[in-house]
């Protein structure tokens, strides 16, 4: 029996949800769990529909990948949705933190990795002007995208401002932009979550506020008005 990349025998029984969250090196079911809730990607059996009923915890036991579905999840976990090949080509101007004890990453959904890669383009742009900024972590917060940078060692010479555009510019993009797959999208404002989704992931906020939805495309600014 052939062996499969991790050093499992392949066979052709489906592969349960703990022995997936084993082979993948993860510790935690639900991070899988969360993936098949996106619906980009999908198990062998059982197909569960796109709504704020899936998963129930007694379907877990229900879920099974075969090797191709274990192999796409790899590269969704630890590729992708770990911003692997912007670390590799912004090494120059991103200074990660989540290597140090208590450091923090890139936390926010892959679909933003255009708006990041745009913010460090901006990043380069300032080293040449001599103004040496780092990305060190970004979140997201209230469905936008925040970024933290190194402090410049200089606060009277302005240059702050620009640094401050950038992060600007990327806030009121990511506002616009599925945080999932980075198409066309708009905050959508659940009971207890809000996210910035495209029509096609807004699933993931379900059951939506319906008082709020559509209305509120920025809750910082609303807050800011209610202030």
């Amino acid at each position: 029996m052939p062996e499969s990349k991790f050093g499992y025998r392949r066979s052709h029984k489906l592969i349960p949800l703990s022995s997936a969250t084993a082979i993948l090196g993860l510790k935690w079911q639900t991070s899988i769990v969360h993936i098949l809730e996106v619906g980009d990607l999908t198990c062998r059996r059982p197909v569960f529909p796109r709504d704020h009923s899936w998963p129930k915890p007694d379907e877990l036991h229900q879920i099974g990948f075969s090797w191709e579905d274990i192999l796409a999840m790899h590269h969704e976990i630890h590729v992708r949705r770990r911003f692997f090949y912007f670390r590799a080509e912004y090494a120059d101007v991103f200074l990660p933190e989540d290597d140090l004890p208590g450091g923090r990453g890139l936390e926010f959904s892959p679909g933003w990795e255009g708006i990041l890669r745009e913010f460090c383009d901006g990043l380069r742009e300032l080293h040449r002007q001599g103004k040496r900024y780092y990305l060190r972590w970004g979140k997201e917060k209230f469905g936008a995208m925040r970024l933290f940078h190194t402090r410049n060692p200089d606060p009277e010479s302005g240059d702050d401002e620009a640094v401050g555009r950038l992060r600007g510019i990327a806030y009121r993009r990511s506002l616009q932009t599925c945080q999932e797959c980075g198409e066309p999208g708009r905050l959508r404002m659940g009971i207890s979550v809000c996210l910035t989704l495209c029509e096609r992931h807004k699933h993931l906020v379900y059951p939506l506020n319906e008082e709020q939805d559509g209305v509120i495309l920025d809750l910082d600014a609303h807050y800011r008005a209610m202030d």
